[in-house]
């Protein structure tokens, strides 16, 4: 049996002008951890709901990748709006809205590990479950490639606080350290580049999506350093890369609710060195959905993937 590979397909009609998420920083409380890492949790932590999301009985909660933010969902989110999800979006600690300048100077834990960012993710799901009223019942937690390595780390160990299992797990491009295409050597290179030539760079690793529609070309673009500051990018990309680092798969119950989206062109994650990792998992084909090209939200039809999901 081989992956099932979606067509290319009409994309849903979004604004440009702005994202469709209403960010705001909220504190929450982290979930219980070490006393001395409890300590270095944000003080606080940027969530967001998108436009025309109603409280309801299942919730999708999203996770951007390296360099972006909640803007990468702008295809996506309407989608599961329109099927009656009441759509979040986490903004990574680290990351800025778009339009807004980065610094250079962040305080030192931000992005030291992806573990890190799974356990800020945890925290935002157990807040939204603690919190949203009326108490939602399902769960749809869909990561982007930092994102998506961020989310296998929450559930690693079965959970997310208060919610308990996830009814579904969206792994989308996972940047799993085992799986990269850079060094992290190469890639603390090129996060030094000059701002000029890492757009351009960029912008050559992302040329297919940003011709294949307009949305990708204003929202997708600056890709970087204007999400974040030259520090984030940097230890994000060492944290990935870390030869050392082992990613532990989401715990067995989660697992078999966990789908992969791949991309089988992606310039940053190997999908030949991924596709023998999820194997390793026992990952069947029916379980991933490899894409024509690596940022599937501005080449593929997001109702498409969406559909497949609720079949699979």
């Amino acid at each position: 049996m081989t992956s099932r590979r979606a067509s290319g397909g009409p994309t849903i009609a979004t604004p440009v002008g702005g994202s469709i998420f209403e960010m705001r920083p909220r504190r929450i409380t982290p979930l219980p951890t070490y006393p001395l890492v409890e300590g270095l949790f944000p003080a606080t932590v940027h969530l967001g709901r998108a436009a025309g999301s109603r409280a309801g009985d299942r919730v999708a909660f999203l996770v951007h990748g390296l360099g972006l933010n909640e803007d990468y969902f702008g295809l996506l989110a309407p989608e599961l709006v329109a099927r009656g999800y009441d759509v979040w979006a986490l903004r990574l600690p680290g990351y800025i809205g778009s339009g807004e300048r980065a610094g250079w100077l962040w305080p030192v834990h931000f992005g030291l590990s992806v573990a890190f960012y799974g356990w800020v993710a945890a925290s935002a799901i157990a807040h939204l479950a603690r919190t949203l009223e009326p108490r939602p019942a399902h769960l749809l937690a869909w990561g982007h490639s930092l994102g998506a390595a961020a989310l296998a780390s929450a559930f690693a160990d079965g959970e997310a606080g208060d919610w308990g299992i996830v009814d579904r797990l969206v792994l989308e491009a996972p940047a799993f350290s085992e799986a990269l295409a850079f060094s992290g050597v190469t890639l603390a290179a090129l996060t030094a580049l000059p701002d000029g030539l890492l757009n351009q760079l960029s912008e050559a690793l992302l040329m297919d999506d940003i011709r294949s529609s307009r949305f990708a070309a204003q929202r997708i673009l600056p890709f970087s350093p204007g999400r974040a500051s030259r520090a984030v990018l940097t230890m994000n990309a060492l944290a990935l890369a870390n030869p050392f680092n082992r990613t532990r798969p989401p715990a067995p119950q989660v697992l078999d609710r966990t789908r992969f989206v791949l991309a089988a062109f992606d310039r940053f994650v190997d999908h030949d060195r991924l596709i023998p990792l999820l194997e390793a998992w026992r990952v069947g084909a029916d379980r991933r959905l490899v894409l024509p090209r690596n940022h599937h939200l501005s080449l593929t039809s997001p109702r498409e993937i969406v559909e497949w999901l609720e079949r699979t």
